[in-house]
């Protein structure tokens, strides 16, 4: 209950807004983010221990922690943050592990922290096309609309219905032929 009780502490987070909120994401499979966007990973040390620290080193088994300044020492209760990133999102399940190490005379302390993340692709959604207006002109089944020619099934009911100078409402996909 007394006497030198050299400890150290990390705790990783994981973040997806360039550090606004931090995850801790501690168990698999953690936060789900999207292929190709960016992450970003805080580190925390703290010496929660009653004696200085000194030789403070923290490493990370898949990022380089190399731009972490770290305090040459930290005193009983100090805390130092760092901050990494931003790197691509991979897809898949992700877990890396931060260690952080540290010494007291002769005696090294250690601890370690996992992050995990779920890369998922984006999902792929048809680019729809709404178009709302009065009719300008009927060609068989080519419907002008604002001067946009809008393609329509020749099997459509629509296409009995309609008049020029009704105000109807389309919604389709984009075909890059000529002015349709």
């Amino acid at each position: 209950f007394g006497g030198d009780r050299p400890s150290i502490r990390v705790e990783k987070s994981v973040s997806v807004d360039a550090g606004s909120n931090w995850t801790a994401a501690r168990s698999a499979p953690g936060p789900a983010l999207e292929v190709d966007t960016s992450v970003w990973f805080q580190f925390v040390v703290t010496n929660d221990g009653n004696r200085p620290l000194t030789d403070i080193a923290l490493s990370d088994s898949v990022y380089d922690t190399g731009s972490c300044a770290l305090p040459v020492s930290m005193q009983p209760g100090e805390t130092s943050t760092c901050v990494i990133g931003p790197f691509p999102v991979e897809e898949g399940q992700h877990v890396n592990t931060v260690t952080v190490e540290a010494t007291f005379n002769t005696v090294t302390v250690t601890d370690s922290d996992t992050a995990h993340y779920m890369g998922e692709a984006a999902e792929e959604l048809p680019v729809i096309i709404v178009i709302e207006g009065p009719v300008i002109a009927i060609n068989v089944n080519i419907i002008t609309i604002f001067n946009i020619n809008v393609v329509v099934d020749p099997d459509d009911p629509i296409l009995a219905t309609i008049r020029i100078g009704d105000r109807i409402r389309v919604e389709g996909q984009l075909i890059t032929d000529g002015d349709t």
